[in-house]
């Protein structure tokens, strides 16, 4: 693997993240962008000393496919007519010296007509039909008549922004072309996507592709398809120029056009009758896919399946829709959606509880008992049990039942904010449950496989195409062989990833390296000890395991999710400075229900870093605002500076039952418990993320 000069070891496997790697000879790619979010191009103008002394590369050299597929979507190498967002690829171009690369992308032209954006927020008119991409709809009972003969009707609008995944690596790709085959390194969750991709573009056959992963970082799903695209643009270079190619995306392009959070709009229109409990629903959402629908339906589904959360009710409608926005594509993120669903459908629970006179606590407990007890004897009850499990050891450790009572007094008690002394204090109640596997079928293969081998010396090598993606993933792992053959987890060896040496695992996202990975290794490793003690070292196995999703996800089950479910709820408290208004987080606390936990320890990790990115999700638009005493009422510190205390309790679960993930908990509990404790503090209706703290100016100042 190559590395950079001057390092300790330069031999081939001392690289580590992607901008490490160098050859002697290679070449540096660079993407040229379109500067208009909409326009059609009428010309590409390359200047002389471009064409004589760089590798170069349009729409018109390209051998292969001039596009790459990624479930249902299709999305362009490079531009060729129509420009759908602000940077989308239209030109490539290599050469030896980096800086002179970066600087020749600003001498290339590109001729266009403009034409009218779109976008959209939460005060955009009507969408036009023609920006409506996907439409789906579910209905039960009779959602018309029940509302009309409701004792109160309350409705609500949720509007969740983008965020974009910060990676402590960047997004690129080295490729090296060979006699034989070109070899792909990328930081990519997909390889064997990597791999159809480049081959597909190229015009070769698939197995004339290496792709190998380097290290990566925590990387938010915004990992899935755009490495396959970079990857492409850097083998079309290294394919033009027979030399190796490097690619780097700049941070600050990654951040203004790669991979985000899709902006989502949820609106919940509620019945209930005089005792607050829940007659009728009806929900209409709308995901903002930006320019290319990627995994959209997947998403939508997802949104809809969880957007009533554990408070069914016999009368249901949702009408959820996907537009195309000139936005940068966006969708792949973690959670696929469920961050966005539970974020509305908390904070509406919160309002009705408040409504009804009630604590969000009991009002939420009563309402699931209430289910719970009309489906006792039809085992439908086990998501209501650990909805109410989880929630109870959250509430008792945080002490939230006292702590909202009087934070509730107090509110009502002050008059004006920036008359108060002391600081003003907000605690918030969520809850969420994380979905494990992808409901829609897309380049997915047939089956997801990996391979073991047990070597003379007892040692066990594991081969998968599965990224860990943490220490805990890896422990994981090796657990589940360890504890089946009697191995010590220093004798087991994960393989690095080279997709001509391990099979096709499938995509590394939603928990498939707990639900799938986990337990293909489960089973090879029974296997092998079926053999061990019968026939002679080494010992090789594969098992397979058919893909959930080769049969697409029916509306009409919207709510039977085939896959293991992790169930957690948290209580969030904070403070507020009346007169800085900075925001302290005094505590978090978060109860989860996931089955047998291997390493506490590195789950706990997994949830606080979830933790961060949530924090930041929820401030990273925030603008200072002066006020007219010329001082700024919002100091927000960088959320990597101020860690808050987190506290993480694991319920105990019986063995029989498997692992399940957490990697998203955080990211669908924070938000709606934060939103809601500063609701609470500050007496000042949240339904917004990020939120505008400017609001919050405006209503204390009156």
């Amino acid at each position: 693997m190559p590395s950079k000069p001057g390092s300790k070891n330069s031999d081939q496997n001392n690289a580590l993240f992607i901008d490490d790697f160098f050859k002697k000879d290679m070449l540096f790619g660079a993407i040229c962008r379109a500067p208009v979010p909409r326009g059609s191009i009428k010309g590409i103008v390359v200047p002389d000393f471009i064409e004589k002394e760089f590798t170069v590369c349009r729409y018109e050299t390209i051998p292969g496919d001039k596009e790459i597929s990624f479930y249902g979507s299709r999305i362009p190498v490079l531009l060729h007519s129509e420009i759908r967002y602000l940077g989308e690829p239209f030109f490539l171009l290599a050469g030896p010296d980096e800086h002179l690369v970066n600087d020749a992308v600003n001498h290339v032209d590109i001729r266009y007509e403009r034409g009218d954006s779109f976008y959209f927020s939460p005060g955009s008119p009507e969408v036009p039909e023609s920006q409506v991409m996907l439409e789906k709809r579910y209905e039960q009972g009779n959602v018309e008549k029940t509302l009309n003969r409701a004792h109160q009707v309350v409705e609500g609008s949720y509007f969740t922004g983008t965020q974009h995944p910060r990676y402590s690596d960047p997004q690129g790709a080295f490729v090296i072309p060979g006699k034989d085959a070109i070899t792909v390194y990328s930081p990519t969750q997909w390889p064997f996507h990597v791999r159809s991709s480049v081959a597909g573009v190229l015009g070769i056959p698939e197995d004339s592709v290496i792709v190998k992963v380097p290290r990566i970082s925590t990387h938010l799903d915004g990992k899935i398809w755009y490495p396959s695209l970079i990857a492409s643009h850097a083998a079309l270079l290294a394919r033009q120029s027979n030399k190796a190619v490097r690619i780097i995306v700049p941070p600050a392009d990654d951040l203004i056009y790669g991979p985000r959070r899709a902006p989502v709009l949820i609106k919940h229109s509620t019945g209930i009758d005089k005792n607050g409990s829940i007659l009728a629903m009806d929900i209409g959402i709308t995901v903002d896919a930006g320019a290319y629908p990627i995994l959209s339906e997947e998403m939508l589904l997802r949104i809809m399946s969880c957007s009533i959360g554990p408070y069914p009710c016999d009368h249901v409608r949702i009408l959820g829709r996907v537009i195309r926005t000139n936005n940068p594509p966006s969708g792949t993120f973690t959670g696929f959606g469920l961050s966005q669903a539970f974020f509305a459908l908390e904070m509406h629970a919160n309002r009705l509880a408040e409504l009804s006179d009630n604590e969000p606590y009991s009002w939420k407990r009563s309402q699931v008992l209430k289910r719970m007890l009309k489906h006792e004897h039809t085992g439908k009850s086990r998501k209501k049990e650990s909805f109410v499990r989880t929630m109870d050891d959250a509430v008792k450790q945080s002490d939230f039942l006292r702590k909202h009572s009087a934070y509730e007094m107090m509110k009502k008690r002050r008059e004006e904010i920036h008359k108060e002394e002391t600081v003003l204090r907000g605690i918030g109640l969520s809850y969420c449950y994380q979905l494990g596997g992808l409901l829609m079928h897309g380049e997915d293969p047939d089956t997801y496989s990996i391979s073991i081998r047990l070597d003379d010396n007892e040692r066990l090598h594991i081969y998968t195409s599965g990224i860990p993606g943490s220490k805990g993933t890896e422990m994981l792992w090796k657990h589940t062989a360890g504890s089946i053959l009697a191995i010590e987890p220093e004798n087991i060896i994960i393989e690095e990833i080279d997709s001509s040496r391990v099979p096709d695992s499938g995509p590394s996202i939603l928990s498939h390296n707990i639900f799938i990975i986990a337990r293909l290794i489960e089973r090879a490793c029974q296997g092998i000890q079926k053999k061990r003690f019968r026939s002679p070292l080494p010992i090789e196995l594969q098992r397979s395991i058919r893909s959930s999703s080769q049969n697409d996800f029916n509306v009409a089950d919207l709510f039977s999710s085939p896959f293991p479910v992790t169930w957690a709820s948290s209580v969030l408290e904070l403070e507020v400075n009346p007169y800085s208004y900075e925001i302290k987080i005094r505590g978090i606390w978060i109860s989860v229900d996931c089955g047998e936990v291997i390493n506490p320890q590195a789950a706990e990790s997994t949830i606080e870093s979830g933790v961060l990115h949530s924090l930041e999700w929820l401030e990273y638009a925030q603008k200072t605002k002066k006020s007219t005493a010329g001082y700024s009422p919002f100091i927000t510190l960088p959320y990597q500076v101020r860690v808050p205390p987190v506290f993480v309790s694991f319920l105990e679960q019986d063995r029989k039952n498997p692992p399940s993930g957490v990697g998203e908990l955080a990211s669908s509990l924070v938000p709606a418990a934060y939103s809601t404790a500063l609701a609470q503090a500050t007496g000042y209706y949240i339904d917004t993320i990020p939120f505008e703290p400017d609001k919050i100016f405006g209503y204390t100042e009156g």
